[in-house]
């Protein structure tokens, strides 16, 4: 007859076995080559790049997803539109710089594009808009670089007394000149 609980005067399930080795302090039966592959596929696991679900993705996916993008990119045509002239380096930043996860949605919405240059210039224009201005606007003002060559500011009115001071406008000059 198995145990009741002295609270609710309700029957107790028997102990698991796995909490019996616990409770017991007894380590769990575990093949040890079943453990080393649980180990390599994690390893495994974590090399590769995380997709925009959180789906792990082979590297070799995510290399070519890249590679396809910046293709697509260096094939967009200037139209005249706002900004044209970052688009390229700009996109190629973006898949440069931003983390895994970022980099894999830049680069699937850059192949969504297909062919359509009005849509990959889009995508563009909603990472300047979205992402780099509010960037930008965060950003502390750069300081203003000082010129290696403020040390001689304290000399230059010296250096300016030692010049020869021009001669006061001499009213014969006019005619020497003219007589020359």
């Amino acid at each position: 007859m198995p145990p009741t609980s002295p609270k609710c005067g309700r029957q107790r399930d028997p102990a698991s076995p796995r909490r019996s080795r616990r409770l017991a302090r007894q380590l769990p039966d575990v093949d040890i080559r079943e453990a080393a592959r649980a180990r390599q596929r994690s390893v495994c696991k974590s090399r590769r790049q995380q997709s925009v679900n959180g789906m792990p993705e082979p590297s070799e996916t995510f290399t070519n997803l890249v590679e396809a993008a910046r293709a697509r990119v260096e094939s967009y045509v200037n139209e005249g539109r706002p900004h044209e002239e970052y688009l390229r380096p700009c996109l190629k930043a973006f898949l440069e710089w931003l983390p895994p996860g970022g980099q894999t949605s830049v680069a699937r919405d850059i192949i969504n594009a297909e062919n359509d240059d009005q849509k990959l210039w889009q995508v563009f224009h909603d990472l300047l808009t979205y992402l780099l201005y509010p960037m930008m606007a965060e950003s502390s003002i750069p300081s203003k670089p000082e010129s290696p060559f403020d040390f001689r500011k304290p000399n230059l009115d010296v250096f300016a007394g030692t010049l020869i001071q021009p001669e006061v406008r001499d009213p014969d000059f006019r005619d020497e000149c003219a007589r020359r």
